[in-house]
């Protein structure tokens, strides 16, 4: 750009320059005599005219001396001129050459300049697309760290069998009794604070008809439950035996026209994000062939998280 301004300048230099041509010398008059001058002397004016014819001729010569002067005067000063305006159109034409290189100098560095800004670009763009790479490899990192040491809660429904003498009996009779056991898994305790979960008939096989997404009702726990790392409690509000049901319902059991399903949901938090909600759901249906509990349901339904 200061290049650009400095042809600029030498070009308006250049232009005043030819402006400024030499003026033209004007071409002297000779005055000529007047009457009254030639009548100041009356004594001599036959003597004048006597000598009239070689004045004249003198005077012709005179004059025509001097217009010869004048016109090579006018010639010299006009080639002169000429000269001039031939030098400066040179120098114009010189700088107009020096600009039009500069110019494209400039082109040629400007286009440089791009390509290499391109170049830039690619590479922070590649930067950046590394940058954010190790920034995800890093939480994936520190994700798969949290879920090594992290608490995970687990389901099961434990079976005992007890031999119980049954009223009027005399030989005694097993019972099955069910237990509904949560167990942690992780290397850290996990706070245990909400909990949904109750049996319940159907009549639409084992996995009770469900396909929809669960929706659950989590009642809060009066006390949040602490389960250390491989501890398992025992959950005492769940009734999972089938003997209160009633007659006819027992007898639908057996013949697998109904079936006892357990579907819910443990709520829970670890140490490390206390903002998470972590979940553990689970379903189950009551076998009557193998008088027991086994998991069922879709995949939605027993999901960890």
């Amino acid at each position: 750009m200061k290049q650009a301004v400095t042809v600029i300048t030498l070009s308006c230099i250049a232009i005043l320059g030819v402006c400024q041509t030499p003026k033209d010398k004007g071409i002297p008059v000779q005055k000529s005599t007047s009457n009254a001058a030639l009548n100041k002397n009356p004594d001599t004016n036959e003597q004048h005219t006597a000598n009239l014819p070689n004045s004249t001729t003198a005077a012709n010569q005179s004059a025509s001396g001097e217009s010869t002067s004048n016109g090579s005067n006018q010639s010299r000063d006009s080639i002169e001129v000429e000269r001039k305006v031939a030098k400066f159109t040179g120098y114009l034409v010189g700088v107009g050459l020096l600009q039009f290189l500069i110019l494209a100098v400039q082109a040629v560095l400007f286009f440089q300049q791009k390509k290499i800004m391109g170049q830039h670009k690619v590479s922070l763009e590649q930067l950046a697309t590394a940058a954010i790479d190790n920034a995800k490899a890093a939480k994936d990192t520190v994700e798969a760290h949290i879920n090594t040491e992290r608490p995970w809660i687990s389901t099961s429904i434990r079976k005992t069998v007890k031999s119980i003498r049954q009223p009027n009996k005399p030989a005694f009779e097993d019972v099955s009794y069910f237990h509904f056991v949560l167990t942690n898994h992780g290397r850290t305790p996990a706070e245990i604070y909400a909990m949904d979960g109750e049996p319940r008939l159907t009549d639409k096989g084992i996995d009770g008809g469900l396909s929809h997404q669960p929706d659950y009702s989590p009642d809060i726990l009066k006390h949040v439950k602490l389960l250390a790392p491989n501890e398992e409690w025992t959950v005492e509000d769940v009734n999972l035996q089938t003997w209160h049901y009633s007659e006819s319902d027992r007898e639908g059991i057996r013949t697998d026209r109904l079936h006892v399903i357990f579907v819910g949901v443990v709520l829970y938090r670890d140490q490390f994000k206390r903002d998470v909600q972590r979940e553990t759901r689970f379903c189950y249906t009551y076998m009557q062939g193998l008088s027991d509990y086994r998991p069922s349901g879709p995949p939605q339904y027993t999901k960890y998280t």
